[in-house]
């Protein structure tokens, strides 16, 4: 066999020549088949179904928890002190604010009193554990807040209603 370029006679079984460096027919003959499209095999399937189901599984139980009405509590009491309205909000009942604006007051205002007890007044906080407050549904919560000193600042009493699964503040009496 000789090189189509050059000339030089090559061995039959030479990819390349070595004269010139030119492809000889053998050389030019790689075959790589016809690629096919990757399609996911059985393992593949039965592992993404598995994570999938596992995922749903894990948003229903976290859509079926419900905070304990202390927890509930302390993060609207820890919400109200740090001037988070918002975070509190959500932690609410609509009657809350409506039996506020009825005295003149706002969830703002008793926002800036409580963050006051807490950094003006180098106060900590105690939430106790909820006690029955007349119905199943209702709840009552003492918030204590003490001075650096152990020296007693004020005391709250808030009312908690359970909507739906979860508890909310309903009223600070």
């Amino acid at each position: 066999m000789k090189c189509q370029k050059c000339g030089t006679e090559l061995h039959e079984d030479q990819k390349v020549c070595i004269a010139c460096g030119t492809r000889t027919i053998r050389g030019d003959n790689y075959s790589f088949g016809d690629k096919e499209p990757w399609r996911p095999t059985k393992n593949h399937i039965i592992g993404a179904a598995s994570v999938l189901v596992l995922l749903i599984v894990l948003l229903i139980i976290n859509a079926m928890r419900a905070d304990p009405p202390k927890v509930v509590a302390e993060e609207w009491f820890n919400a109200m002190t740090q001037r988070k309205v918002k975070d509190a909000r959500k932690l609410s009942t609509p009657d809350l604010e409506e039996n506020l604006q009825s005295h003149g007051m706002d969830l703002m205002a008793i926002s800036e009193e409580y963050y006051s007890d807490i950094t003006s007044n180098g106060g900590s906080v105690k939430v106790s554990e909820p006690k029955p407050a007349g119905s199943k549904s209702t709840l009552s919560v003492d918030v204590s807040v003490s001075y650096n000193n152990g020296e007693p600042a004020r005391q709250y009493n808030l009312e908690m209603v359970k909507v739906g699964k979860n508890w909310r503040m309903n009223k600070i009496l």
